[in-house]
Parts: C-alpha cells; sequence; structure tokens
C-alpha cells in the first residue's frame, strides 16, 4: 500500500515517520525506531510522547496513526490506486485537447471565445437578469392581475405600486379614453421587451391547476380561480336568455354558437372569455378541437375584482387585433352591462343598462331581456 501526500512537495513529515516505521517493522524490530521522527504530531503533543529523550511507543505510534487517519479523511493523504485517487496532473487536459472542448463549451454557452469580448457578453446577460428580475417584482405589486410565470406562483405586495407605474415597467402600452365609463379606448397593441420576461407556453397552460383558469396573453401567463357565485350566475343566465332564441332558434332567428368558456387561440394568445359566439355564416361547421383558432363575433367578460384589470387592459386589445366585432362587459357588484363595438382598431361605447333594464344591444338586438336576471 503506496500513500501519497497530495499537499505537501517531496516527503511530507507524516510519510516520513510512516516509512520508517515500516521499514523498522519489516526487519523484525519492535519499539520505536531509531531516531523515530516527531515533528509530524502536532506541538501539543510531543512532549506528551517524548520525555526526557525517550520517546513512549504506543504514543508515538497512535499519534503517527492518527496523522494518517486525519490525512485520508481530509484528502491531503491518498492510497495510490484507490478508487478515489488521481495525481494532480491527472486533470489537466493537452493543449490541443483542451482548446477543442473550450470551443465546444463557449459554442454551447453562446458566449464568444474571446475572453473580453465574453466579459461583456456576460455583463449584458446580468443586466438582462436584473430587467427581468424587475419586470416580476413590479407585476407582483398588482396580486388582482392573477399573473404568473410559467409554474411560479405570483405573489402579492403590501404596497401595490399604481398601475401605470407597474405597466411601464412592464413594457405595457394601457389604453387611453375617458377613465369613468371607457366610452372610446385606443386599443394599442401591447408593447413586450422579449428579454424582459420569460415566454409561457401553451404547456404552462396544461400544467396550470384544474382549479385555475389559465391564459397567455402577449407571452405571459395569467391565472385566476374560478368564478365565484355572483360572477357564475351572471355567466350562466346570460348564456341561457342568448342559448335558446340565438342557437336553438326558440323565439329568436338562431343562426349562433353561444359557448360557455370557450379556450380560443389567436396567434401565441390563448384567452378564455366567460362567453363567445360565432356566426354560424362564418362557422358552419362546429370543431371537434379542444380549443378554437376562428376568433369569435362575439365576445362577453364577466368582470370581477380578480380579472377586471386583465380583462379591460390585457385582452381587449387582443379581440380588437383579431378582428371581434361586439364586447359586452358585464358587472355583478354594479350590476350593470356595456356594450362595446370595434371600429378601426376602437372601442366604441354603444350602449349601456343598469339593475333591472330590458337589454336589446346589438349583436342580439333581434331578442329583449330583463337585466334583473343575470342578479342574485
Amino acid at each position: 500500500m503506496k500513500f501519497v501526500d497530495e499537499q505537501a512537495e517531496g516527503m511530507s513529515p507524516t510519510l516520513s515517520a510512516l516509512r520508517a516505521y515500516r521499514e523498522h517493522r519489516a526487519a523484525g524490530r519492535r519499539g520505536v525506531p531509531p531516531h523515530a521522527p516527531l515533528d509530524f504530531a502536532p506541538p501539543a503533543l510531543q512532549p506528551l510522547i517524548r520525555r526526557n529523550g525517550v520517546t513512549d511507543r504506543r504514543r508515538w505510534e497512535s499519534a503517527l496513526f492518527l496523522q494518517v487517519r486525519d490525512g485520508l479523511q481530509t484528502g491531503n493523504l491518498a492510497i495510490e490506486g484507490a478508487k478515489n485517487f488521481g495525481r494532480f496532473e491527472a486533470f489537466f487536459l493537452p493543449t490541443a485537447q483542451w482548446k477543442r472542448v473550450r470551443e465546444a463549451f463557449w459554442a454551447r454557452t453562446g458566449f464568444p471565445v474571446d475572453p473580453d469580448v465574453a466579459v461583456e457578453a456576460h455583463r449584458r446577460v446580468r443586466r438582462r437578469g436584473v430587467r427581468r428580475i424587475a419586470g416580476r417584482a413590479a407585476v407582483t405589486c398588482e396580486p388582482s392581475h392573477g399573473l404568473r410565470f410559467p409554474r411560479r406562483t405570483c405573489a402579492g405586495s403590501r404596497n401595490p405600486e399604481p398601475t401605470e407605474q407597474i405597466a411601464d415597467r412592464r413594457g405595457i402600452a394601457l389604453y387611453t379614453g375617458r377613465t369613468n365609463r371607457h366610452d372610446a379606448m385606443t386599443t394599442a397593441t401591447p408593447r413586450r421587451d422579449p428579454e424582459a420576461l420569460p415566454q409561457a407556453t401553451y404547456q404552462d397552460v396544461l400544467d396550470a391547476p384544474p382549479h385555475e383558469v389559465a391564459e397567455i396573453v402577449d407571452g405571459l401567463l395569467y391565472t385566476n380561480p374560478r368564478p365565484a357565485a355572483p360572477h357564475a350566475l351572471a355567466s350562466s343566465l346570460l348564456g341561457y336568455y342568448l342559448t335558446g332564441p340565438f342557437q336553438v332558434g326558440q323565439g329568436g332567428p338562431g343562426g349562433w354558437w353561444i359557448i360557455d368558456e370557450p379556450e380560443l387561440h389567436l396567434g401565441d394568445d390563448v384567452l378564455v372569455p366567460d362567453i363567445a359566439g360565432w356566426r354560424r355564416a362564418r362557422m358552419p361547421i362546429y370543431p371537434e378541437t379542444a380549443y378554437f383558432t376562428l376568433s369569435p363575433d362575439w365576445v362577453c367578460e364577466i368582470l370581477s375584482p380578480s380579472t377586471r384589470k386583465l380583462d379591460l387592459e390585457a385582452k381587449r386589445p387582443v379581440y380588437a387585433r383579431e378582428g371581434v366585432r361586439h364586447l359586452w362587459l358585464v358587472d355583478p357588484a354594479e350590476r350593470t352591462l356595456e356594450a362595446f363595438e370595434c371600429t378601426a382598431g376602437e372601442w366604441t361605447r354603444i350602449a349601456t343598462a343598469a339593475g333591472d333594464e330590458p337589454v336589446q344591444i346589438a349583436p342580439f338586438e333581434a331578442v329583449s331581456f330583463s337585466l334583473a336576471g343575470l342578479w342574485p
């Protein structure tokens, strides 16, 4: 068994003492080797091992074996040929081989081979990471957004920032117009820095918890819990009022598909409105897929505290971009219905109803129903 000292150059005190001990025992001698070295032992123990010039054999051997044990445990000593043994120089590659490995490594990382250029590239990556973290901090300040990053739950903040500041830090253009009742709003396409936030995919929608509604708008994943009772009631009854006359044709003209919570795949966006409708002239055959790629002719969003900003600020521009002509916004808390029509990229309010007023609004003006039926 050959010991190798990984720390010392040449023969270390421990190995010198071990060599003297082995040679002494191989010669059939007992006792302490002549001129037994003692410098391997800690200074505090040396007076206990050698007193008045006499070396105690048992103490000398115990101290030596303890040093060997500690050296093996710490890695300062190694047994040549053992499983975990390796000479220091064996960990280096020949220069030619290292150049090939180095070039392949940098090619995988995407960093330049030139060290000076790589430093600046690394700085750019760090700055991009800081912007990404800042963007996450911004969106998490609004827990009502229900905004999530892929496979990460968004946390709220005790000191939420104003929506305008959050939108500015996220790089999203808010709609402009009258903030009172949103009579006319510009539907500018949201601006998104591709380096600012991670891009959500449809797999993130599939991986969302089954009790949540997952949507992707402008590359961001939004998740919200299932609707509360007033929300669900308004959605169910509105669908009931419209399905009979406009889908089945009972007491109305028919010619529509009226669907609750359809999953819309509109470009890279995945939206789930509360109710949507397609004219059968545009979609004569009902699809068999789990989602719709044809934009609807009419969409209704039931507003709630957790989805209001998503519906008003993020999803509405997508509907305008995809050619949705009519949009209804139902607010169970305020007991109101607002109807908008999109013309030349702008949503214009065309009708309102509140309380128990009768509703006869495009595109379903052929039939009238009471708004009171939507409220508990």
